[in-house]
C-alpha cells in the first residue's frame, strides 16, 4: 500500500491524503470499520512476533548482559524489572484487528497485557465498541507524548505508524520526536517490531542516535491471493541496549542487509 494517490493520466495529481493531521483521521474513522496497511501473510507476521515474544527474557536475548566498563571490569544488569508482567503497545493501531489477531493465533502470550493505541478519539471508541479480547484494551494516545514512564514497555509494535506520522509537513519533526518516545519507554533489552513500505535505510534514519540496534531486516510475504501484485512491507526487529555514561554494548558487527 503506498502512501498517496494520484489521478487518472492527463490528470493532475491529487493531493496526497493529510496523513499528518489528527483532524483527518478522526473524519476518516467515522466510516472506516475495518482496514489492513500493508496486505501481508498474517502467520508469516503472527511468526516473525511470537519469535520475539518468546524470548524477551531469555539471557541470551537481553542486549547487553553486561556492561563494558573503562577499567575493564564488568558490571551485571539489574534484572528486578523483569519479574513484572510485561507490555505490548500497538502503535496506531486504527482499524486494524492486528494485535487482536495476534492473540487469537497464540503470538502473545495470554499473560501479556497488550495497549492498543491511537490518537483519534473516533478510531478509539468505535474499538472499545467492538467484543472484547482478553488482556487488550483500547487507549486515546499520541506516539510523540506517550503517557508511560520509562522503560515501561517490553515490546512496541507498529505497522504503518510511523510511516503515517513521517508524512506530516514538519520536515520529519513529528516522526523523529516519535522514535525516540519508542526508545525511551521501552525497557532494556525490550523490541520495537516495524512493518514499513519505506526502504530500511530510509525509515531506519528517524531512530540515529537512538538507544536501538537493528536484529532483523527483511521483506515479508503476501497471501497467496496478493503474491502478483507489486509492493510489500519490510520487517524491522529493534533491540534496546543499556547506555551508562556513554558507554554501551559494541555495535553488531553482522547488521542485517536491507532486502531486496
Amino acid at each position: 500500500a503506498g502512501l498517496g494517490s494520484a489521478g487518472a493520466p492527463g490528470l493532475p495529481l491529487m493531493p496526497p491524503p493529510e496523513y499528518g493531521s489528527q483532524a483527518y483521521w478522526d473524519e476518516r474513522y467515522v466510516g472506516e470499520a475495518a482496514f489492513e496497511w500493508y496486505v501481508v501473510d498474517g502467520e508469516a507476521l503472527a511468526f516473525q512476533v511470537q519469535r520475539v515474544l518468546e524470548h524477551i527474557d531469555d539471557e541470551d536475548h537481553i542486549r547487553p548482559p553486561s556492561i563494558l566498563l573503562r577499567n575493564g571490569a564488568q558490571i551485571k544488569l539489574q534484572r528486578d524489572e523483569f519479574d513484572s508482567a510485561h507490555l505490548l503497545l500497538e502503535a496506531g493501531c486504527g482499524a486494524s484487528s492486528l494485535t487482536a489477531d495476534l492473540v487469537r493465533l497464540g503470538a502473545i502470550p495470554v499473560q501479556w497485557r497488550c495497549v492498543a493505541f491511537d490518537y483519534s478519539a473516533t478510531c478509539v471508541a468505535a474499538r472499545r465498541a467492538e467484543p472484547s479480547v482478553s488482556g487488550l484494551t483500547y487507549e486515546k494516545w499520541d506516539a510523540t507524548k506517550l503517557p508511560l514512564g520509562d522503560g515501561g514497555a517490553s515490546v512496541i509494535l507498529d505497522k504503518a505508524c510511523v510511516d503515517a506520522v513521517d508524512c506530516a509537513s514538519d520536515g520529519g519533526g513529528a516522526a523523529r520526536a516519535v522514535a525516540r518516545e519508542y526508545a525511551r519507554v521501552l525497557r532494556v533489552g525490550g523490541a520495537l517490531l516495524l512493518v514499513t513500505c519505506r526502504d530500511a535505510a530510509r525509515r531506519l534514519e528517524i531512530f540515529r542516535g537512538l538507544p536501538l540496534d537493528v536484529e532483523a531486516c527483511e521483506r515479508l510475504p503476501k497471501p497467496a491471493t496478493e503474491a502478483g501484485r507489486p509492493g510489500g512491507a519490510v520487517f524491522l526487529l529493534l533491540r534496546k541496549y543499556a547506555d551508562i555514561g556513554g558507554l554501551r554494548s559494541c555495535e553488531r558487527a553482522d547488521r542485517p542487509a536491507e532486502p531486496e
